[in-house]
């Protein structure tokens, strides 16, 4: 065997860019003004989904190999994005462009590949929620790192009726395997199909039931938050719920564009809730330099609701004073006990009625109409003005705010009233 001495290596390599200054390179560049020229940029997948997500967000990229250029319209410039942002497999993009979507006037979703969506992301979460962010998980738990959502499950399971109503305009009810029972007529057909199993109730689930359908995707409503650790042991637990402050028709449009990014939807969302917005404004105008009590009837009594819960449309969005309660008060669940002696008392110029009884069909139980038009009421002017109000559609109202047809039918029941 004979070894010869090698000759030296001659020629020239060529460093690659650095993937964490090309990401944060375009990221400046886009929230600067003008434009920034990147050299030796990485061409990575990871760094390629940075500059992806904020050319949805409207900012003019270019790219010739490593030579990069970003036209960037400042640090308020940019637009809201159609659909979610994906950040693929890039763990960056997906921190540091949080921290910048913060700071923005408009509501983003973003996900990512199976890998991503594992990751843990409450160290910034919890930051920038202290900061002010508001940041909300799929799963309502605020920990998005813990939640795998299938992405466009085949069998799904019900227990919140506003959820089913989006599946329902979204057109992938007929993947429902199992629902909670409801008396809301327009979602008949899922509770009557002898092909959904009975889940119980949107109060209390029938975990076996839920069990046996084989569910990939379950969705559940703030009356069973409770249930949501042992109903994760089953499948992955969407909690959706409507946002007072927020006001319902913003958070209807937020969850449906959740629940419609869960299915490759969120081109539809747009579409469905066109013309929430007017309608509000109108009925708005209406109220100016109006007030009102709000009322639940339930077990032959009355109840106040504020702006903190049910009906709380009509306070908070459409702008009725309400005069029936303390705005510290906290009435979100069933409202205040009141007598008709109150109502008296107050003199609302506008009394609207929510007929809990009627709602969830307690049997045996008398009208709101019955209860509320006694002698006390009928001697006030809001009676004989005909301006007391009984919510045309009570079983919408009470099981299902916050689907799309729920709130076109609340606004139906307040223009009938109101406005016609």
């Amino acid at each position: 065997m004979e070894f010869r001495k090698s000759h030296g290596l001659h020629g020239e390599i060529t460093v690659p860019g650095d993937k964490s200054i090309s990401h944060r390179a375009v990221m400046f560049g886009s929230i600067a003004k003008g434009t920034t020229e990147i050299h030796n940029f990485l061409q990575g997948a990871d760094c390629l989904s940075t500059i992806a997500c904020f050319q949805k967000m409207g900012i003019d990229i270019e790219q010739d190999r490593d030579h990069v250029l970003v036209r960037g319209n400042g640090l308020y410039g940019l637009k809201k994005p159609q659909d979610v942002l994906d950040c693929g497999n890039s763990g960056t993009t997906t921190r540091l462009i949080s921290g910048i979507l913060c700071a923005q006037e408009f509501d983003v979703t973003l996900t990512g590949d199976e890998s991503i969506r594992k990751r843990p992301m409450k160290r910034i979460m919890e930051p920038l929620s202290l900061m002010g962010a508001d940041i909300t998980s799929l799963n309502g738990n605020r920990e998005m790192f813990e939640l795998e959502v299938p992405y466009n499950p085949e069998r799904i399971a019900i227990l919140d009726m506003a959820s089913m109503d989006i599946l329902d305009n979204l057109g992938v009810g007929d993947r429902i395997v199992g629902s909670a029972s409801t008396s809301l007529d327009y979602l008949q057909q899922y509770v009557t199909n002898d092909n959904v199993a009975n889940l119980g109730t949107i109060k209390e689930a029938d975990l076996e039931a839920v069990m046996a359908c084989e569910p990939d995707i379950i969705f559940i409503g703030g009356r069973l938050s409770k249930s949501y650790d042992d109903l994760s042991e089953i499948a992955p637990v969407v909690y959706l719920a409507t946002d007072t402050e927020k006001g319902v028709v913003e958070s209807v449009g937020a969850n449906a564009r959740t629940i419609a990014s869960i299915f490759g939807l969120e081109d539809q969302v747009d579409d469905k809730i066109a013309g929430f917005e007017d309608r509000i404004a109108a009925l708005r105008s209406f109220a100016e330099g109006k007030n009102a009590i709000v009322g639940l009837v339930t077990s032959g009594g009355l109840n106040v609701l504020g702006n903190d819960g049910r009906c709380s449309v009509i306070g908070r969005e459409i702008g009725f004073e309400n005069i029936g309660v303390d705005a510290n008060i906290d009435t979100s669940t069933h409202g205040n006990e009141a007598s008709f002696e109150f109502i008296v008392e107050k003199n609302p110029q506008y009394l609207f009625i929510m007929d809990r009884d009627a709602a969830i069909q307690s049997e045996g139980a008398k009208l709101a109409q019955e209860i509320v038009e006694n002698e006390l009421v009928m001697g006030t002017d809001v009676y004989k003005n005909g301006n007391i109000i009984y919510l045309a559609h009570p079983a919408v109202w009470y099981t299902a705010e916050g689907g799309i047809t729920a709130l076109d039918l609340m606004l139906q029941d307040l223009e009938t009233a109101l406005l016609d």
